[in-house]
């Protein structure tokens, strides 16, 4: 990025062209995605330890 700040780039090889995602890896991806907001927040409970 031209800030300097980190990118969340998330790959998932399961799905195929065209296929669309599962409960369970959409219910994945929505974690990931909160999580990433959550760090980069600054929340305790999601930093590094």
């Amino acid at each position: 990025t031209t800030t300097g700040g980190p990118v969340l780039m998330r790959l998932d090889y399961q799905l195929g062209h065209g296929g669309g995602a599962s409960r369970v890896q959409q219910q994945e991806q929505t974690v990931d995605i909160w999580s990433f907001m959550l760090w980069q927040m600054g929340l305790p409970d999601f930093q590094a330890k």
